[in-house]
C-alpha cells in the first residue's frame, strides 16, 4: 500500500514482547510531502499509549537515515523526513520507543513531490565521496533561491526568492533548526528590500530580519544576534564616498553599529585600489570568531582583511593593505580583490580575485614560526583561466581537499588533497552561486 495515498486507518499490531506486556498499537500512518517544500516528507501516526516516535527511511529501498526521536512521549506523532531529492519513492519504517523497547512497523512508501520551476539544475562530473553531506548553495539568476544540494547534485532543500533579488549567503541557524539566508538587490538597476530570511527545515518561512542596506554577507551569533555588512556613505572634503559598516540586530529587534570603515580608515590616505569612483571599501565577506568575540571582515577594494573587536569596535589585526599587523613575506605574494576566506590552524586560505590581471584562484598562506608573516604555500589555477568578477569562495575540508566556488561562472570544484579534481558541479548558463558551505545532513 502506498502510504502517501488518501488517509486511511492502517492498523499494525506489533509482536508482544517477551515480558508479556500488551502489544503497542500504531495506526493511521500517513506520509505526505510538506505543504511548503516538495523534497520534505511528513510522517504522522498515532499510538494507543504514549511513546517516543522516530522514522528510519531512505531511497532505492534503503533505510539508512533516521529522524531525531520525538522530544517527549505522546500518542499523536509527527516526524519530518529530510535530505531527499524530488520525485522519488522513499522507503520508511515508523517506530516508537516505550519502556526501553523500540518496535517498528512493516515498511511503507512515501513519494516526494516535483520541484518548482526556476531552480538551478546542476550537472555533475566526477565521483563524489560516499556519505550524507550536503552543500548550501545560494543561486543567482533570473529566478533566485536558497538551495541545498546533496553531493549527487540534486536539490534536497530550497526556498524560492523570485526575480530581481540575489541570495548571496546561506547559513544553518545556531540552534540547528532552520536555514538563514541573505537576500538583496542584485544586478544593474535591481531594487528590493534586503533581509536575512529564516526558514524552517520543512520550507516554512518564519521571519525576515530587515537591516538597512544589508548586502553580501552576514553572521549569526550564539545568542541569536545577527550581524550584517551594510552600506555607509559619507562626504569627505566635498566628495561622497561609499564605505561599509557592521550592524547587529539582537533577537529583541535592537540594532547597533559595531564598526564603520570611516572610523578606522580615511579615504584620502587609504583610497580604493581600484577604479571604482566613489565605491571605497566594498566589504564583501564576514565571519564571526567566537573564541575572541570578534569579526573578520573582507574589504575588497582595499585588498585587506581586518579583525574587529566586537565590544570596542576597534581593528585589532590587519592583513593586506598598508602597514598590516600581519604582513606577507614578500610584496608579490599579497592577494588582491579578494572575496571569501577561511582561517586554518596554521594559516589562511583566500579566494583571490585579481582585477588587474583578471584571474581568479584560491591561495593558501602559512604562518612562520612566531606568527609574524604569511608566506604563500599553495595555489590552484584553473585551466583555462577563470575570471570570477564577483563573489567566489574557498574552503578546506578535514581530509585536506579544497572546495572552490567560481560564483559568477556557476562552478563548484572539489579537489583532493593532491590537487587532483574529485568532482565538479556546474549550473546552466546565466545562473551563478553565492558563497557555498558544506554541512552534515539535516535532522
Amino acid at each position: 500500500m502506498n502510504a502517501s495515498a488518501p488517509r486511511s486507518a492502517i492498523a499494525l499490531f506489533l509482536t508482544a514482547f517477551s515480558t508479556g506486556c500488551t502489544p503497542l498499537l500504531l495506526t493511521d500512518i500517513v506520509v505526505e510531502p510538506s505543504p511548503h517544500m516538495a523534497t520534505a516528507l511528513v510522517a504522522t501516526w498515532t499510538s494507543d499509549r504514549e511513546c517516543i516516535g522516530e522514522v528510519t527511511y531512505g531511497v532505492d529501498g534503503e533505510t539508512s537515515q533516521t529522524t531525531d526521536p520525538e522530544p517527549r512521549p505522546t500518542r499523536t506523532h509527527r516526524r519530518l523526513l529530510l535530505n531527499l531529492p524530488s520525485n522519488v519513492d522513499v522507503s520508511l519504517r515508523v517506530g516508537c520507543t516505550e519502556s526501553g523497547e523500540a518496535p517498528t512497523t512493516e515498511p511503507a512508501i512515501g513519494t516526494t513531490g516535483t520541484l518548482p520551476p526556476g531552480l538551478a539544475d546542476l550537472t555533475l562530473e566526477g565521483t563524489p565521496e560516499a556519505g550524507t553531506d550536503l552543500l548550501l548553495v545560494p543561486t543567482l539568476g533570473a529566478d533566485t533561491a536558497a538551495t541545498i544540494f546533496d553531493l549527487q547534485a540534486r536539490v534536497v532543500w530550497y526556498h524560492v526568492e523570485g526575480q530581481g533579488m540575489g541570495v548571496t549567503r546561506e547559513r544553518l541557524s545556531v540552534d540547528g533548526t532552520s536555514v538563514l539566508y541573505m537576500v538583496a538587490a542584485y544586478g544593474d538597476g535591481a531594487e528590493g528590500d534586503p533581509a536575512i530570511v529564516r526558514v524552517r527545515f520543512d520550507g516554512q518561512e518564519l521571519e525576515r530580519i530587515h537591516i538597512r542596506s544589508a548586502n553580501h554577507d552576514f553572521a549569526e551569533l550564539p545568542d541569536g544576534t545577527v550581524a550584517a555588512i551594510v552600506s555607509d556613505a559619507r562626504t569627505v572634503e566635498g566628495v561622497r564616498y561609499r564605505g561599509n559598516a557592521l550592524v547587529e540586530r539582537s533577537p529583541d529587534g535592537t540594532e547597533r553599529t559595531v564598526w564603520s570603515a570611516f572610523d578606522a580608515f580615511d579615504p584620502l590616505t587609504t583610497p580604493s585600489r581600484y577604479d571604482d569612483g566613489e565605491l571605497w571599501t566594498h566589504a564583501n565577506a564576514l565571519d564571526y570568531e567566537a573564541a575572541s568575540d570578534s569579526y573578520w571582515l573582507g574589504l575588497r577594494n582595499l585588498d585587506m582583511l581586518v579583525k574587529i573587536d566586537r565590544a570596542s569596535g576597534e581593528v585589532v589585526e590587519q592583513i593586506g593593505g598598508d602597514d598590516p599587523s600581519l604582513p606577507f613575506a614578500g610584496p608579490t605574494e599579497a592577494f588582491s580583490g579578494q572575496h571569501q576566506f577561511q582561517w586554518l590552524e596554521d594559516g589562511l586560505l583566500v579566494f583571490d580575485n585579481s582585477a588587474d590581471d583578471r584571474v581568479s584562484h584560491p591561495v593558501e598562506y602559512a604562518f612562520d614560526a612566531d606568527r609574524s608573516t604569511l608566506t604563500e604555500v599553495w595555489a590552484h589555477h584553473a585551466d583555462p583561466v577563470i575570471w570570477n568578477y564577483a563573489l567566489g569562495d574557498v574552503e578546506r575540508d578535514h581530509e585536506g581537499g579544497t572546495r572552490i566556488t567560481y560564483s559568477t561562472s556557476g562552478v563548484v570544484l572539489q579537489l583532493n588533497a593532491d590537487d587532483s579534481a574529485r568532482w565538479q558541479m556546474s549550473s546552466p548558463l546565466g545562473t551563478g552561486f553565492g558563497y557555498t558551505e558544506r554541512i552534515p545532513a539535516l535532522r
